[in-house]
């Protein structure tokens, strides 16, 4: 615990991950004292870490948040996840909801939680501000992580269509071949 919190500072996602894929390794070694030790170390390190924490934390909330959108199901209109998005405890929980909801949360969202920000007066109207830029920021990071995926599917799409054996290029590329894949495939061919 001493190095951990002597480390602190330099434990970020990049080392939680590491020690992740190492435990998942060692989970799979007949050496059982050096797997228990690995998988203690990275229960330590999750648990005392600052970092380690706010991996916790943002589970959770994830978790959370998915399941308040469980609950909405099929009565979830703008509205309702208005009503939800605002009533979020912290801006840590509106990052999930917002990636979770981002094909929902549209202009049309934007423009009704706007309308209700602006009845509201002082702290309120700053939270509900603060609430709005979070979930604005995160759809647009997920919108634009998903313009890069369908960009780089849209070129796997196009080296298996220029190659000179189309069989061996889709074998090549089979394993990039996933739903978004064929989404691409079939936007092309419409």
């Amino acid at each position: 615990l001493a190095l951990i919190n002597e480390q602190d500072a330099r434990i970020d996602s990049d080392v939680l991950a590491l020690l992740g894929a190492i435990a998942r390794s060692a989970g799979g070694k007949e050496d059982k004292a050096f797997a228990e030790k690995v998988l203690k170390a990275r229960d330590d390190v999750f648990q005392h870490s600052t970092a380690g924490k706010r991996a916790q934390t943002q589970k959770e909330e994830i978790e959370i948040a998915a399941r308040d959108l469980e609950v909405l199901g099929k009565e979830c209109n703008l509205d309702a996840l208005g009503k939800l998005v605002a009533a979020a405890p912290s801006l840590d929980r509106v990052t999930p909801l917002a990636a979770l909801a981002w094909q929902v949360m549209d202009y049309a969202f934007f423009q009704r939680f706007t309308e209700n920000l602006e009845k509201a007066v002082g702290a309120e109207r700053e939270r509900l501000t603060a609430i709005r830029d979070r979930a604005v920021e995160e759809v647009q990071r997920v919108q634009q992580a998903m313009q890069s995926e369908m960009n780089l599917t849209a070129g796997v799409l196009q080296s298996i269509l220029q190659a000179p054996d189309l069989d061996a290029a889709i074998g090549e590329h089979l394993p990039e071949c996933n739903d978004l894949f064929f989404a691409v495939l079939e936007a092309n061919l419409e």
